[in-house]
């Protein structure tokens, strides 16, 4: 891969994490908003594969903080739908099921890869949590209503339940400290390796249903046959075999790389792209941080106050030429004043006001002040 500028490096991210961003900016600020399925699923497999790649290759110090910026964005947002009623879907996918099955599968397979991602990436569920006595109790329930599903017949229309199956097994396999969950793995474990038949009839379907299985053989040890892997494979179901591929040491071809290159997976993609610059040498893989959009109106209001309020005050002739004579002391005495009793300065930047004013500056320019303001979403949106 030839190595190209950095400003080529940063339009590539863009467009690999751009629909992230969108997805993230879109919840700023929303108590416990739902995520759609699909974007549930993208920013939780962005954080397992990201995590994967800063495990599998040595990221400067820089990137890899701006590869944090995002991880810890992603489960912020993950992790804030589960201190709602989520966790309760285990619990009813049986009669979930029974009313919609094609939407109930999806809508699991998308809640256990972000109990995934959470899991590797941090922050964990609360192991004496609500959250967490639930996960422990309803998990023996659901595995016992998708067996019973996938023990029944037309087994070549339930290639998205077999992959709810190696979902939940990938998602106990992240799982740390619980001897039930442990015990639940094991169980799921055993019945995927007795669906032998099943596997070979949902292959023929789906591709990517064999690669994922050929993933956790290797990852996990599920004692199934997988056969030989597709190649030249498009789309999600490439971008997971050469995810994989990377993990395991090998270096994909340009031709490869561009065959995963979708709109439904630009993450993967760039994700797999960095991975291999990184394999290659090449000094930097272009990841810019994660950052919130700032409305300029809303930091105005947070430091001025409401602008229509300032509009309202009456202004004389006499104060407007007393304003415009203030030299550069008087400008800064005043806005000491103005900071020294606001309301979000922070504690540090109150101490450090007598030094903001008095400091030293050239000779045709007013001295900046240096502050701190205690801010939170609800006051920047």
């Amino acid at each position: 891969m030839p190595e190209i500028p950095d400003g080529e490096l940063f339009d590539e991210f863009s467009e690999g994490f751009g629909p992230l961003w969108m997805i993230l900016e879109d919840q700023a600020g929303k108590s416990f908003e739902k995520l759609t399925v699909q974007a549930r699923k993208t920013i939780a497999e962005a954080a397992i594969f990201l995590h994967e790649m800063m495990g599998g290759t040595d990221l400067d110090a820089k990137e890899k903080e701006f590869a944090h910026s995002w991880i810890r964005q992603f489960g912020h947002v993950l992790g804030r739908e589960f201190e709602g009623n989520s966790i309760l879907r285990f619990y009813y996918f049986d009669e979930d099921y029974s009313k919609d099955p094609a939407t109930t599968v999806h809508s699991m397979i998308s809640l256990v890869v972000a109990l995934r991602a959470l899991e590797i990436c941090e922050p964990k569920l609360t192991r004496s949590g609500t959250v967490w006595r639930y996960l422990e109790r309803d998990m023996p329930k659901f595995r016992k209503a998708l067996g019973r599903i996938l023990r029944g017949d037309n087994m070549e229309e339930k290639t998205d339940e077999m992959f709810l199956l190696l979902n939940t097994i990938d998602m106990l396999s992240a799982i740390e400290g619980s001897e039930k969950l442990t015990c639940e793995l094991e169980e799921f474990i055993k019945f995927a390796n007795n669906l032998q038949t099943s596997f070979n009839k949902a292959f023929e379907i789906s591709p990517g249903l064999r690669v994922y299985a050929a993933d956790l053989v290797d990852r996990v040890g599920i004692s199934i046959h997988v056969g030989d892997l597709p190649v030249k494979l498009h789309g999600k179901p490439g971008a997971f075999l050469t995810l994989m591929e990377l993990r395991m040491g090998k270096i994909p071809s340009s031709d490869q790389l561009e065959r995963v290159h979708h709109p439904s997976t630009l993450h993967l993609w760039w994700i797999a792209k960095a991975w291999t610059r990184r394999r290659v040498g090449e000094a930097s893989v272009g990841i810019l941080p994660f950052y919130q959009r700032l409305d300029v109106d809303a930091v105005f209001r947070l430091v001025w106050g409401d602008a229509r309020n300032l509009y309202k005050i009456p202004v004389t002739t006499e104060e407007m030429e007393c304003v415009l004579a203030f030299k550069d002391e008087d400008i800064k005495e005043q806005l000491y004043k103005y900071f020294k009793t606001h309301s979000k300065i922070t504690e540090f930047s109150r101490t450090r006001l007598s030094a903001e004013r008095d400091k030293a500056h050239a000779g045709g320019e007013i001295s900046d002040f240096n502050i701190e303001f205690i801010s939170t979403l609800s006051d920047l949106t």
